[in-house]
């Protein structure tokens, strides 16, 4: 991956101050021959519209919080149980508007781009049932591709990481990887097209 060229995108930002605001935390750790990302996979609960998901480590911003990437930092650590340097961070990527079942949710989600030079360990938290670093190598393996109809007026793009018991990464939380890492030089196959309308993943 290109880092400097990622590192001089310039964020499309969501400028409404009708709308909630949240962030999320894109995190790359290790090599280029070995690089992978962070995920967590959200606990079940009934009331919660993407329960179960697969995500980025991410919340709602707090009033104590004075920016949002502070937002995106807490939330990691609350999620995960570890907290990467503000100087970790190399830039704010495009905002994104959060949906539900394709319609409007009144947020506002801004997104972090972190490097760390290795995977760390990680844990997992009431919100979360599962953490890990997921490898980019499988992520973007096209045996992996498949499509998910969560709708029925829609498929969309998704992957199916080779652990099994892990749900499909698919909608936001897949277009926005996809998004950052064209801004870094790398191409996705074909197999997986950025379509559809996706759904925010953030609580």
């Amino acid at each position: 991956m290109n880092w400097q060229q990622l590192k001089n995108h310039t964020p499309r930002l969501i400028s409404d101050e009708k709308l909630r605001q949240a962030a999320v935390a894109v995190v790359f750790a290790g090599a280029e021959d070995s690089l992978s990302v962070l995920l967590i996979q959200r606990v079940k609960r009934q009331q919660d519209p993407w329960s179960g998901h697969l995500a980025f480590p991410g919340g709602m911003m707090d009033s104590a919080d004075e920016s949002l990437l502070a937002t995106a930092r807490r939330e990691i650590l609350e999620e995960v149980g570890w907290q990467p340097a503000t100087a970790d961070c190399l830039v704010r990527f495009d905002d994104l508007e959060g949906k539900s079942a394709g319609k409007p949710a009144g947020l506002a989600i801004a997104s972090f781009v972190f490097r760390i030079p290795i995977p760390v360990p990680v844990g997992v938290s009431d919100e979360v049932e599962k953490s890990l670093w997921a490898p980019v190598s499988e992520l973007i393996d096209t045996r992996q591709h498949t499509k998910f109809q969560p709708y029925q007026q829609a498929f969309y793009p998704a992957v199916r990481l080779r652990d099994q018991d892990l749900p499909l990464l698919w909608g936001m939380t897949l277009r926005l990887l996809q998004q950052i890492m064209l801004s870094a030089g790398i191409v996705w196959p074909n197999s997986l097209p950025p379509i559809g309308d996706p759904e925010t993943l953030v609580s």
